[in-house]
């Protein structure tokens, strides 16, 4: 049976409800798009980064499935997705500890001539 109405046979679904939105609520949810989105990339960044290094320790024969090494890659892994996170302003836990146990030194053009680890901070 046709319903006289609809010329055609096309069904229209029912219109799903978007909640109402201020452009504040607009900007706000667009940033923390982008912000997960900058996440999503150091991570990817951060994974390709650290499977390099792992192939080619292993392909040093360097045993990299000892417990030992196997912390020190995780703290270096954790080390450059900080750095990555960083570059985009982006806060790791990390962080904080870097900046308290990492000093720089400065010539008088403000360019870095000496980086230092002060461990007993760490």
């Amino acid at each position: 049976m046709v319903d006289s109405k609809t010329p055609d046979n096309v069904i229209p679904f029912p219109k799903k409800y978007r909640r109402p939105t201020t452009p504040a609520q607009d900007k706000a949810m667009a940033e923390k798009i982008k912000k997960e989105h900058q996440k999503i990339y150091c991570q990817a960044m951060c994974d390709e980064i650290t499977e390099n290094i792992l192939i080619k320790l292993h392909s040093e024969n360097i045993k990299v499935t000892e417990k030992k090494f196997l912390s020190d890659y995780k703290l270096v892994s954790e080390a450059i997705r900080s750095m990555l996170l960083r570059t985009q302003k982006i806060k790791h836990p990390l962080q904080p500890k870097i900046d308290k146990a990492v000093e720089s030194k400065f010539d008088n053009n403000d360019n870095v001539y000496a980086i230092t680890i002060d461990y007993d901070k760490f």
